[in-house]
């Protein structure tokens, strides 16, 4: 397995988690009081953080699985057979919509998309640098 493979694995299975629970955050914090607040002034500053370290290692339990085999997908099938920059980011958002939906909530079919777009961009911008240096 060459590094830019690796890479890619290691792009594609964490960052859907990390980025999902983030977005997840911030819409809550969007829907909660109409503000995004990264650090409380309360009696403990540090609870946003320590709540979205919790809320990261959630995702992981909930979204893994589907980030594995999305991750599994786009490497041997779609970066592979699938030439048009187009498709492929389309089958990455189509991906991230399929994970959210997992999930039951619009709003994470929502996240997922977003989710799948941004993953996909960055295996797709990966392998075309492996292609590239051969």
């Amino acid at each position: 397995m060459n590094r830019f493979r690796l890479y890619r694995y290691l792009l594609g299975i964490n960052l859907p988690p990390i980025l999902g629970a983030i977005l997840f955050s911030i819409y809550n914090d969007l829907r909660a009081s109409g503000t995004v607040t990264f650090i409380a002034s309360g009696d403990d500053p540090f609870l946003p953080i320590r709540a979205l370290i919790e809320i990261m290692g959630v995702a992981y339990i909930f979204i893994g699985i589907q980030a594995v085999t999305a991750t599994t997908i786009m490497e041997f099938l779609v970066l592979k057979k699938v030439k048009r920059y187009f498709i492929q980011m389309l089958i990455a958002g189509c991906l991230g919509l399929i994970s959210g939906a997992t999930l039951g909530l619009w709003e994470f079919v929502v996240i997922g998309i977003l989710v799948g777009f941004c993953a996909g961009f960055g295996l797709i911008k990966l392998q075309r640098k492996e292609v590239s240096r051969i």
